[in-house]
C-alpha cells in the first residue's frame, strides 16, 4: 500500500487593508509577490460575488475578493485544492508569516476562514468508517446524529474504478467536519475548518517548517476525532495508529495548475462534445474545424480568460494530450 500522505486541500483568508492603499491594488502587490510564479495573472471577472463588488480569478480556481459591499476594509483570498496543489508549501508558509508579521507591526489583522487538512491513501474505506460510527468505535466532539454518507454505486471513479462513496461526520454549518471518500482511486480523510477554528489552527502549524506541518496537524484533528479499536477501548484502531504514525513524512507533488485545468477542459469536450462534433466532420468536411474555432473565437469567453492570459501554446504539454488518450 502507498504510504499515506498529508496535504493542505484548502485555504481562504480574510485580509484588513493597511493605510490609504487601495485594496485592489494591496491583493494585487501580495497576489505579485507569493502566487503569480505558480498562479499565472489575475484576472477581473465582469461581477461581484460573495458580498465583494470585484472578483478576480487566476489558474488553479483561485479567487480574489475586493471592494466589500460593506464598505469595510478588508479583502479575502481563496485557494481550492488544485490552486493549494500548484504551490510549493513554503510559499503558504512565507504568505502567512508575512501577514503575522504585519499585524504584530501595524496592527492589521487577518483571518483564515477556511482550512481543510487531507490524508491520502489511508486504509480506511467510506463504509469502514460508517461501520465504527455506527458501532460507537469513535471518541469525537461531534454528535452522532450528524453523520451521512452518500453513495453513487455507477459513478467513474478518476482510477477508472466504478464506485464512488462519501461519509460525513459534522455538520456542514459547522466549525469542524470530517469527511472521508474515495472518488480520486483511493480513500482520502478530510478535516475541514471553519471560521475561528480555522484561525486558530493555522497560526499554529502554517507559519512552521513545512517538513513539520503534518506532525502538528495530528494533535488538531484528535481534538476533533479518534477512531478504537472496540467500543470504549483505549487502544486505537489499528488504520488510525497507521495514519498518526505516517503523516509527517511527505506531501503531494506539487502540479502545474495551468496543465490540471487544460486536462479537465479537455477531457469535457473529449466525452461531452467529441462524438457530436465527429458527425459534422464526417458530413460537412474537415472545414467545420476551423469554422466552429473561429464562431468561437467571437463568443464570450470570459470565464476562460485567465488560461488565455496565462497560457500560450508553446507552453502546452505533451502529458496533456497523453493524459487524455491513456
Amino acid at each position: 500500500m502507498s504510504k499515506i500522505r498529508f496535504k493542505i486541500d484548502w485555504f481562504a483568508i480574510t485580509v484588513k487593508g493597511v493605510g490609504d492603499m487601495s485594496l485592489e491594488h494591496e491583493a494585487g502587490r501580495y497576489w505579485n509577490l507569493f502566487f503569480e510564479e505558480y498562479l499565472g495573472k489575475l484576472t477581473r471577472l465582469g461581477h461581484g460575488g460573495r458580498g465583494y463588488k470585484t472578483v478576480f480569478t487566476a489558474l488553479g480556481g483561485a479567487k480574489v475578493y475586493v471592494n466589500p459591499v460593506n464598505e469595510l476594509n478588508h479583502y479575502h483570498i481563496e485557494f481550492p485544492a488544485t490552486a493549494v496543489d500548484a504551490m510549493p508549501r513554503e510559499v503558504l508558509r512565507g504568505f502567512m508569516r508575512e501577514l503575522d508579521y504585519r499585524e504584530n507591526r501595524e496592527g492589521s489583522g487577518y483571518k483564515v476562514t477556511r482550512l481543510d487538512f487531507a490524508w491520502d491513501y489511508i486504509n480506511c474505506s467510506p463504509s469502514d468508517f460508517m461501520a465504527a460510527v455506527q458501532e460507537n468505535r469513535i471518541r469525537t466532539l461531534a454528535k452522532r446524529s450528524t453523520l451521512k454518507f452518500d453513495s453513487s454505486p455507477m459513478q467513474e471513479r478518476e482510477d477508472g474504478g466504478i464506485g464512488a462513496d462519501t461519509c460525513y461526520l459534522g455538520a456542514s454549518s459547522s466549525e469542524r467536519r470530517i469527511r472521508l471518500y474515495n472518488m480520486h482511486g483511493f480513500n482520502r480523510l478530510e478535516y475541514v475548518m471553519r471560521q475561528d477554528r480555522a484561525d486558530a489552527v493555522a497560526r499554529e502549524v502554517l507559519k512552521f517548517d513545512v517538513e513539520r506541518w503534518g506532525g502538528l496537524a495530528v494533535p488538531h484533528l484528535r481534538d476533533y476525532i479518534d477512531v478504537l479499536a472496540e467500543p470504549e477501548s483505549g487502544d486505537l484502531a489499528d488504520w488510525w495508529e497507521e495514519l498518526i504514525q505516517e503523516v509527517p513524512r511527505a506531501f503531494l507533488t506539487v502540479t502545474d495548475a495551468a496543465e490540471v485545468e487544460l486536462l479537465r477542459l479537455q477531457m469535457w469536450i473529449f466525452k461531452q462534445v467529441a462524438p457530436a462534433f465527429s458527425v459534422l466532420v464526417d458530413c460537412m468536411g474537415e472545414g467545420v474545424l476551423e469554422n466552429v474555432r473561429f464562431y468561437g473565437s467571437f463568443r464570450d469567453r470570459s470565464r476562460y480568460e485567465h488560461l488565455l492570459k496565462n497560457i500560450k501554446p508553446e507552453d502546452f504539454s505533451p502529458k496533456i494530450e497523453q493524459a487524455i488518450f491513456a
